[in-house]
């Protein structure tokens, strides 16, 4: 929503234009690396082909939609300090920008859900979250989102309109009060209503393993024990319940920087909308700041933090990637392997057996 909130109305330095363009370059080309390698190593790599990744490209795609489709025009925008590309770019770029941002959250929060029946109703999983299913929760997502986006080509307001230069602009109330409210606040309270139930399931989980993992403890800490101990420990159910809570961990976190990148935003796009005499009496200063941290920085930043989010706290992508580093790096392949042989008897080793 970065093109359509009123505040692209605030002139900045010269030297932060150029600086903020210099910096959304560095992220788009960040973010491109990243979630092309989520969608390539899904792809490409069969143990990655299961329902939970197909909603993390799926979150991907959005993302490389949003540095392909979105950052470029606010690129040309900050460069230029005028807008001259006229009104259906203008219309495209808030189009795309809506699209795409309603599209993240709400797989965000088909994502919770995914991982609600994955530790609620973890026997039935496989059963549930069938291929077809998940067909059918991304194409839902990406309609819904679609349906929020072709609303924002029509003025639903009596006072509002498009504006096309010197900048692009949206202005509408009624507009923006019900995709704030369909595509944000409802799929937030689900996040959190979900994630909290989620929370609590992962938290008995952990207790339960931690009991049984020290309830017997060895008599001896030399690495013949602990392999005995860990080939007891990797029955089938545990096996999944530890993958599962750390998969748990990663998207909380995921929804974490989802948060931090994009509450201000909301917050800031709705006072624009309704009391836009408090931003007003703000010194230029801090609008300034405002502009370029909370609206124009940390939104974009969020379509690069996924990936990598997900190569540092899943290990099956994490082994992807260190693969095709290997192959390009040898002296990666050589380091891995000896860091693996060192780690091999330590007690995270033990304890962690999935992502």
């Amino acid at each position: 929503m970065a093109a359509t909130n009123g505040t692209d109305a605030l002139t900045y330095s010269r030297f932060w234009e150029q600086f903020h363009a210099g910096f959304l370059i560095l992220v788009s080309v960040t973010a491109l690396f990243g979630n092309g390698f989520v969608c390539t190593a899904v792809y490409k790599v069969r143990r990655l082909q299961k329902v939970s990744n197909y909603f993390l490209v799926s979150l991907a795609v959005s993302d490389i939609l949003v540095v392909v489709l979105a950052i470029p025009f606010r690129i040309y925008f900050e460069l230029n300090t005028v807008w001259l590309l006229g009104k259906h770019a203008c219309k495209f770029w808030i189009f795309m920008d809506i699209l795409c941002n309603t599209a993240s959250i709400v797989n965000l929060s088909l994502i919770s859900v995914d991982r609600y029946i994955a530790l609620s109703k973890s026997l039935r999983y496989l059963a549930i979250a069938t291929v077809s299913r998940c067909r059918i929760g991304i194409a839902i997502v990406w309609g819904f989102s679609f349906t929020i986006a072709t609303l924002s080509l029509h003025t639903w307001s009596s006072d509002g309109g498009l504006i096309h230069h010197p900048f692009c602009r949206k202005n509408d109330k009624i507009y923006y009060t019900f995709s704030t409210i369909l595509g944000i606040i409802i799929p937030l309270v689900v996040l959190i209503v979900l994630y909290y139930l989620v929370f609590k399931i992962a938290l008995k989980h952990h207790v339960k393993i931690m009991k049984s993992n020290y309830s017997t403890p060895p008599s001896s800490e030399d690495c013949a024990d602990q392999s005995q101990l860990r080939s007891r420990s990797n029955s089938s159910p545990r096996r999944f319940a530890i993958r599962e809570l750390k998969a748990t961990k990663t998207l909380i976190i995921v929804v974490g920087a989802f948060l931090v990148c994009w509450l201000p935003l909301c917050v800031l796009v709705v006072m624009q909308q309704y009391v836009p005499q408090y931003i007003e009496r703000w010194p230029p200063k801090t609008q300034e700041i405002l502009g370029q941290l909370l609206l124009y920085s940390l939104p974009f930043l969020n379509s690069c933090l996924n990936p990598y989010i997900y190569t540092c706290h899943n290990s099956e992508f994490r082994a992807v990637f260190k693969k095709t580093f290997s192959k390009m790096l040898p002296f990666l392949k050589s380091r891995s392997k000896k860091e693996t042989k060192n780690t091999f008897c330590t007690e995270n080793d033990f304890v962690s057996t999935g992502v």
